[in-house]
């Protein structure tokens, strides 16, 4: 950006070349260069402002991500405790109020009854959880 101004006061008052007063050329000249890196320096700001927020704003991303991580991490862990509880203990009860419901005895036995066909295993299957029916309705309701 060149700013190119006759910057005489006077038509008759020139240098002993007849030239223009390079003082007042030189000045016009610096504060031209002032207002463009002030011009520069402001989209740099800008710029740099609008970088940091996005680093921001991807570091609050990768925190959530990995918070959500953890978490489906727990919940797995969770859910495999769970099975194992329900599987390999028979007297893990899960207590909804007055009501008390043993899914080992009554559910994965008629699961896995459905999984073969042999009737032997299905007709002990039946008596097993027709069984644990009977004692879920004779026994009062513990707490968990």
């Amino acid at each position: 950006m060149m700013v190119m101004i006759k910057a005489t006061t006077d038509r008759n008052k020139r240098d002993d070349d007849g030239k223009e007063s390079t003082a007042m050329m030189v000045l016009v000249m610096i504060t031209a260069m002032i207002v463009m890196n002030t011009r520069l320096v402001a989209m740099n700001t800008t710029f740099i402002a609008m970088s940091t927020a996005m680093m921001v704003m991807y570091t609050a991303m990768m925190t959530m991500i990995m918070a959500m991580r953890i978490m489906s991490m727990g919940m797995m862990i969770m859910r495999t405790v769970m099975i194992a509880k329900s599987t390999y203990r028979p007297s893990f009860l899960f207590s909804t109020g007055s009501l008390s419901v043993s899914v080992s005895e009554v559910t994965l036995h008629s699961r896995s009854a459905l999984k073969t066909d042999d009737p032997s295993f299905k007709r002990v299957a039946f008596e097993q959880s027709r069984r644990a029916k009977n004692r879920l309705q004779l026994q009062p309701s513990l707490p968990v």
